[in-house]
This record gives C-alpha cells, structure tokens and sequence, in this order.
C-alpha cells in the first residue's frame, strides 16, 4: 500500500464511459492533474451515458428533482431557468451534461461511437482494445495504452431481454434502450396495440409515451420476483417536495448503517431492532413514511391493484421506486378507467404472429412488444476471466480455487454474524423474501472502487458500481478519493492496516448489503444510506462531511448564530443539495499542504 505524495505528470489515462460518472471523472483529473493526457471512450454518440442523446426521449422524466441531479459547480435551476424541487424532463437532464462536459473542456477528450472490446494488463498499465461501435467483432481494432484506466460503464448499458423465441412475431419489438431512436417506428400509425414488459420505472416511461401517442396497451408484469416498481408521489399532500425532505440528514436517523463513525443510543434503541418499543417506533415511522408517499394510489381500480409491489413499504421493499409526476395524472386515470391500459401480473410463454401467450393461460394481441426487462451486468466482460478474479468483480463460485473459496465464504459468514449482532432487526425480517441465485460472488471492491489486490499498483478503479439516489454528489467524491488514490495522495494504510484488513472491511460491506437489501440482484447497494456512505469517504480524504453547517459557517449573512444552533439546524434539517460538496478538492489539497508544512516545521 505504499503510496507517493506527489502527483505524476502527463501521464496517460483512459476513462470508459463518458456517463455521469465518467464526466465528474475527467473534470476532477484534470483540475488536479491538468498535464495528464486523457481520453474518454464511450459507445454513444454524445457524452450522458443512460442519458445520452440517444437514450432520451420525449417522455423521460428523471426520477428525482432540481437540484438534486446537479453538479456541485453548476447549477440546472440557472442554466435552464426552472424552479428548484421541480420535476426534470429528460431532454435538460443530457443538455446539462452536455454543457458539463463543454465547460470543463471535456468532449474534445471523447472518443465517441467506440466499443471497448477487451482490456488487458502491459506492464504496469493497461492496454485497451476498441472497435468502431456497431461493426461485427472481426472489424479491424485499435489498441490504445494507457498508466491509469477508470472503467466508469455503470450497470445500465446492455440490454438485458427474455429468453423468448420472437421470430414468428410479426410485429416490432423493442428495448427501452432503442425507444429514443425508434420511436417513429413505435409510435407510426401503424402500430395501434403495444405491449409493455417489465414492471420499473422505464416501463412506466413506455406506458406514458404510448398512452399519450393515442395506443392501446398491454402492461405485462411477471408474477415472480419483487413485482412492480414503488410508485411515489412527487409531492407530498402538504406540497412539499419529496425529494427535499429526503435529501435532509435527520431522515438518516431512521436508516441502519455501518458507514458513519459511530453508533449512538438512538440507533442502538431504534434502529437495530433489538429494543421491542424502539422497533415499534422504527417500524411507525417507515408506515407513515410509505403512506405519505404513496397514498391510495393501489386501491383505485383493479389495474391499481395489479401494480401494487408484493412488499409495500419503503425502507423493506425489494422492488426499485419511480417518481409519479404530475404531467403523468392523465395516465393513472386511464389505468384506473382500464379501457385504453390493461395490466396483467403474467409473462410471455410464446409469440406467433401477432399473439403474445400468457403464463395465466390467457392471450392479447400486440402490434409491438417493448421490452422493460432490465440490464445486462456488463462490468467483467472486457477482462479476462482470470483478470475478473484478481479485479474482485463476480465470477462464478465454482470457477474459484477451493481454498479461495473456502477463505471468502467463512470471512463473509464471519462478518455477517457481526451484523446480525449490530442489527437484530435483519434477522428478524417482517416479510418473505424472494432469494436471488448466488452462483456469482459479489463484487469485492474496497470503497466499491478499488481491487484489494491491485491496491500496490494504484492503476485503476472503477466507477459507478454503487447503486444509490445522489449520483452526482456521489460521483464528484468518488472521483475526488479516486483521483487521490491513483495519484498516491490518499494513504491506504491510513484506513486499513493490510490486506486481510481490506479484504475485511470489503466482506464486511457486502454482509451489511446482502442484509440490508435482500433479495436484490448482485449489485452494491447503498440507496437511503448513501450519504453516510459518502461521508466515509470525505472522511478518508480528510474533508469535512458536516457540509450544511460549513455552508452557514461560510455565508456572509448568517448572522447571530444562537451558540451554533443555527448551524446545528441547517446541518440537520436543510436539504443536503450538491452545491454544498462545492470547493471539496481545493479543500483536499490544501489540507494536504498543511500537512507537508508540518513536516518541514518538525
């Protein structure tokens, strides 16, 4: 883990994927290592990623609100002259990243329309192989080396679709992935019925556009799994945003976590599970939560019905959630009327001609069939499957050495016996849960970024893993840590003492995930907790977390303080909005300046 503390220079580094992740990536590298030579390589033709030119379509709405799908150094509010705590259009969501990346000098780094095809160890660095996006596999490749490799390819990229035989379908068919750039298609007078599998949120989005392009549609949601998604309001019945009371930090208390400093009395007589009249409280609290967000929405008519999750409550759902915004009320009174809108809980056993068969024996006829059925996990597929081993990325179980796998099994029953004794609550869970396969093992990244094993070498990370609800926020501190750990500024010993240490701490992340959210597929969650999460890693960094209250401490018209209860009440109930992580790498260095002249002072 040995680190050196001074920056390198031109050296070369390659980001895939020019998403989110990848864009606050490149701003971050650049400002503290200008003269390094960076490229981006991304699939798409712009830079977005799930928000790309090509992904967005005029009926995509984000599932969040102004600010929250901010930058912390540029705000949506003023370049597009919408209100905060307003509902996004998907089409400003890509415009705002795409005057990101031009105001950061970004998209002339971007190769664009390129496929990375497979990615292998040179040296101390990596060599990448690419293709023209959309050319057969035998195309001709290049080959581009590079020092430094950020894989920031998220989870949304390949679509992922039912193993259906459609050749005898006569209609067209669909991913949500291609509605954008197929949407005359989809939309052409031609095609009166369509059929919307899947039960998330692009589903939803699909039933929207084609509802308000005058089809008929059948929404197909399969019986099995965690059903559809949670449909939240916007607002609450009081107006306020949900989105603002979310992002305030008192609503932390009512979450369990393992990534804060300390444990205090209230989340060990609350929280844990292991007080009878402080679960009591727990479980009040997450029903009025549930209640006040989602209403009767569920109980208006029999579609209502059929798009009710099997686990109705926020904090122990294992479905995902999606925004109900108020342009779509137009939509929910068609489902509820269910003349234009039928939905069915069944899947697709067979298609022939334009008749889709029922798994509840029925049938109905679609022109087209849009497929909401998810993603592909991508993230492993460039490597080699050794490299996806010794990189901590899922590989099947069996394909482990015995020993290997013996070692992970009992550190991770180990550390999930400590989570059980911090959290009674998980081990008494409240509803039956539907369990995922485990053939694969979890990811194991330190901070869902690094690969222990390669932590000598300090020559790649990856971005974008962890699941959550403040991608921005999240994705401008993971870029700063990561930055800080490549360049050799971030101390590893510092955190943890070793390589057993790390390898602990990793399997004691995923006990707390696999717990915490059961059931979920095999992807790192961190969804209400997210902001401890980040938290943990200003704290590595040595950056103030308590960021509101330095907020306040730094405004020029805060006024008398009361003793600091101003401060302490802007820090706890005041919207957490990305503005506040403003400034965090000019903070970074300057604290370590501080400590290079405490060294030369001594």
């Amino acid at each position: 883990m040995a680190h050196n503390r001074k920056p390198s220079t031109g050296r070369r580094v390659i980001i895939i994927g020019a998403g989110i992740h990848g864009l606050a990536a490149a701003k971050t590298y650049l400002e503290m290592v200008p003269d390094i030579q960076l490229t981006i390589i991304d699939n798409d033709d712009s830079v977005g990623g799930v928000w790309s030119r090509s992904r967005v379509h005029s009926n995509l709405m984000a599932d969040s609100s102004t600010p929250t799908f901010d930058f912390s150094d540029l705000q949506m509010s003023e370049e597009f002259d919408i209100p905060e705590w307003s509902s996004i259009p998907g089409p400003i969501v890509h415009e705002y990243l795409e005057r990101y990346a031009k105001k950061f000098d970004i998209v002339h780094r971007c190769v664009f329309n390129t496929q990375v095809t497979s990615v292998e160890k040179e040296g101390r660095g990596w060599k990448v192989h690419t293709k023209k996006s959309g050319e057969a596999a035998i195309a001709k490749r290049q080959t581009l080396t590079c020092d430094v490799l950020m894989v920031a390819t998220g989870h949304f990229s390949v679509p992922k679709l039912p193993n259906i035989d459609i050749s005898a379908f006569e209609g067209k068919t669909f991913h949500t992935k291609d509605v954008n750039e197929r949407s005359d298609e989809l939309l052409s007078k031609d095609i009166e019925t369509i059929a919307v599998v899947g039960g998330n949120k692009s589903s939803f989005e699909a039933v929207c556009l084609s509802y308000k392009a005058g089809k008929n549609i059948h929404w197909l949601i399969r019986e099995e799994g965690a059903g559809p998604a949670l449909l939240m309001r916007t607002q609450l019945p009081n107006g306020i945003s949900t989105s603002k009371i979310g992002y305030t930090r008192f609503t932390s208390v009512f979450f369990p976590t393992i990534y804060s400093n300390s444990r205090n009395w209230w989340d060990r007589l609350v929280v844990s599970g292991g007080n009878a009249w402080g679960k009591k409280l727990f479980e009040w609290f997450w029903r009025s939560t549930t209640n006040n967000r989602i209403g009767d929405r569920y109980e208006k008519s029999e579609n209502g019905r059929l798009l009710k999750p099997k686990i109705l409550n926020l904090f122990w759902s294992q479905a995902s959630t999606s925004f109900v915004h108020n342009r779509d009320a137009s939509v929910f009174d068609a489902l509820d009327q269910g003349e234009k809108i039928h939905v069915a809980r069944a899947s697709i056993v067979s298609i022939k001609e334009k008749t889709l068969h029922l798994s509840n024996q029925s049938q109905v006829n679609a022109d087209a069939v849009v497929f909401a059925t998810g993603w592909e996990s991508i993230t492993g597929q460039i490597f080699s499957p050794e490299l996806q081993a010794e990189l901590g990325l899922p590989i099947l179980w069996d394909s482990l050495p015995e020993t290997e796998a013996k070692y992970w099994k009992e550190l991770d029953a180990s550390e999930d016996r400590k989570i059980l004794d911090l959290y009674p609550l998980f081990d008494n869970l409240p509803y039956k849960y539907i369990q995922q396969d485990v053939e694969y093992t979890p990811f194991r990244l330190f901070r869902s970024l690094v690969p222990p094993p390669l932590t000598a070498d300090r020559n790649i990370v990856f971005l974008g893993q962890l699941g959550n609800v403040q991608q921005t926020s999240l994705a401008e501190i993971n870029a700063l840590w990561s930055v800080a750990y490549l360049e050799g500024l971030l101390p590893l010993e510092r955190l943890v003492s070793d390589q057993d240490a790390m390898n602990r701490e990793v399997a004691r992340v995923n006990a707390f995930m696999k717990r915490r959210y059961p059931g979920r597929r095999n992807i790192p969650l961190a969804l209400l907790e997210v902001r401890d999460w980040m938290d943990m890693l200003l704290r590595d960094l040595g950056v103030r977390t308590d960021r509101n209250r330095l907020a306040w401490e730094r405004s020029a018209n805060r006024g008398f303080g009361w003793w600091g209860v101003k401060g302490w009440m802007a820090e706890w109930f005041k919207p957490y909005e990305p503005v506040v992580y403003r400034g965090i790498i000019g903070e970074f260095l300057e604290r370590l300046g501080q400590q290079d002249d405490d060294k030369k002072t001594r």
